[in-house]
């Protein structure tokens, strides 16, 4: 089913002036559907340069059978598809459901005379059950479902072999790091310092330090160095890149709650999902500060625990290679 038969008959025959709002909302469309079960999907959406690498980018995003019959994700404006299946369509409804789409069932509500990013985002969701979730609204470059989709769906793309939709990533190498994990009230810290020997011209080494200390005394527990290997900042960069910190830095400086550039300030960075009213962990913290060959640097300093815990894995794979070279 295409935008033009869906929205056909609800547009106006004379084209409104600049400014002008068109109205064409069904008030008695459902707000609520009870199938959790997705048989089609079609969106129309632009999202912000926060996310792309472009001032805005326009995607029409289509999940439905081929020709054939078999379930397809495709990308219309770029031509590009794979195969899909109704473990994609269930993360999809999950989206729906937590960003209430359906609440916008039925809205036909259109302002003329946009800048390009705000013009109108379309969304046709059909079901099993025979439900649907049918609306066009002006768009917002900064949604939190668009936001969502476009990543899930850039992903699926990628894991099918299709990289061009990903939002891009760090492409130099990190050439600085410092870390400092504090777990149980023992703090473990790993940083590059210069070691000076009693050489009159003052020559000195930098090695990798690795200082444990007891948060709760105030004590330091150990001190230990180490050279660094050749491959030290290139093994840092593939560990990070393997869960596209840089990208999620970047996204989550904007917080979707306050509508404003805030995120990092309280806590969170784009690993996990901002449970409402967290508070921080007097126990539990991470300091992650890394410097890229570009310039780009990301500084992450959370007690936030449900970050904490969505960062594990990254955090158990880069203390593992730390350690290994003591």
């Amino acid at each position: 089913m295409g935008l033009n038969d869906l929205f056909s008959k609800k547009l106006p025959k004379d084209r409104p002036l600049c400014g002008g709002v068109t109205d064409a909302t069904d008030p008695s469309a459902p707000k609520t559907i009870t199938s959790q079960q997705i048989t089609q999907l079609y969106v129309h959406f632009c999202i912000s340069e926060r996310v792309t690498d472009k001032p805005y980018s326009r995607f029409t995003f289509e999940i439905k059978p081929d020709e054939n019959g078999i379930l397809t994700l495709s990308e219309q404006l770029s031509g590009i598809s794979c195969k899909a299946d109704n473990t994609l369509l269930e993360r999809v409804q999950t989206i729906v459901r937590d960003c209430d789409l359906a609440g916008n069932n039925g809205v036909y509500r259109v302002t003329a005379g946009l800048p390009p990013d705000y013009q109108p985002c379309d969304v046709s969701i059909s079901y099993d059950s025979g439900e649907s979730i049918e609306y066009t609204v002006n768009n917002d470059p900064d949604a939190l479902w668009a936001e969502k989709l476009y990543l899930l769906l850039a992903e699926w793309f990628s894991k099918n072999g299709n990289d061009s939709l990903l939002p891009p990533g760090e492409n130099s190498q990190v050439t600085h790091l410092r870390a400092r994990i504090l777990k149980n009230g023992i703090r473990t810290g790993y940083f590059a310092v210069s070691i000076h020997n009693n050489d009159p011209q003052g020559i000195s080494a930098v090695k990798l330090e690795r200082t444990v200390s007891d948060e709760t005394n105030n004590t330091i527990l150990s001190k230990d160095y180490a050279d660094f290997p050749d491959d030290y900042y290139l093994t840092i960069t593939r560990i990070v890149d393997k869960y596209d910190l840089p990208v999620k830095y970047r996204i989550s400086r904007f917080d979707h709650k306050k509508r404003s550039f805030s995120g990092h300030e309280t806590g969170y960075y784009g690993m996990g999902e901002r449970p409402d009213n967290e508070q921080d962990s007097p126990g539990l913290s991470v300091s992650l500060h890394l410097k890229y060959q570009s310039g780009t640097i990301l500084n992450i300093d959370t007690a936030k625990p449900s970050e904490i815990q969505a960062m594990t894995p990254l955090l158990d794979e880069l203390s593992g290679y730390l350690d290994s070279l003591f």
